[in-house]
């Protein structure tokens, strides 16, 4: 008989399937208040905790800005990233490369944040501008036919969802301080 799965085994299992998933993602955590303070709940490995606990000892780091801001934080490089002088360099030095850090928000405010490592220099980039501009493409199309079948609001709305959408124009994968 199959039971249910406790919270912390959930968890590690989703930040397990996100490096099985995700292309260049050679690791995983989510990160969460305890008592108001950052920790890890979840980590698919050692890697993933070490990279997390470094940013918790320095006090800066992808994850907390995540956290304080509740805003994408993108990395293309942690040994050459300004607004982690501290815990760019030392999170390189234990491979650490590309990563990505996304909020999980409720009632407006961030309460998780993920976080995804790569050992890959750019890893995240390439593949997510490309598949925003997919998405972008689609949207507009859409927008086209809604307004030649006489739906001019929805049109417009359409068009102005794939302007922002795509890579050029405001969008999730566009974080704070990231060089498109």
């Amino acid at each position: 008989m199959l039971s249910e799965p406790d919270l912390p085994s959930a968890l590690r299992r989703v930040t397990s399937v996100a490096t099985e998933v995700v292309q260049h993602c050679d690791g995983a955590s989510l990160t969460m208040r305890a008592d108001g303070v950052p920790a890890a709940a979840a980590a698919d490995g050692e890697w993933s905790l070490a990279l997390d606990e470094l940013q918790y000892r320095e006090q800066e780091g992808p994850c907390l800005d995540c956290l304080r801001e509740g805003s994408v934080s993108r990395v293309r490089d942690l040994g050459d990233d300004q607004r982690f002088p501290v815990y760019g360099r030392k999170a390189a030095a234990l491979g650490g490369r590309a990563v990505m850090s996304l909020p999980l928000a409720a009632r407006r405010r961030a309460r998780a944040a993920t976080f995804w490592s790569s050992t890959v220099t750019d890893g995240y980039y390439r593949r997510m501008n490309f598949l925003l501009w997919i998405i972008a493409a689609i949207i507009a199309v859409v927008g086209i036919v809604k307004l030649l079948s006489g739906a001019i609001i929805l049109g417009i709305v359409l068009l102005v969802v794939a302007c922002l959408v795509g890579p050029g124009g405001y969008s999730i994968f566009k974080g704070r301080g990231a060089r498109v």
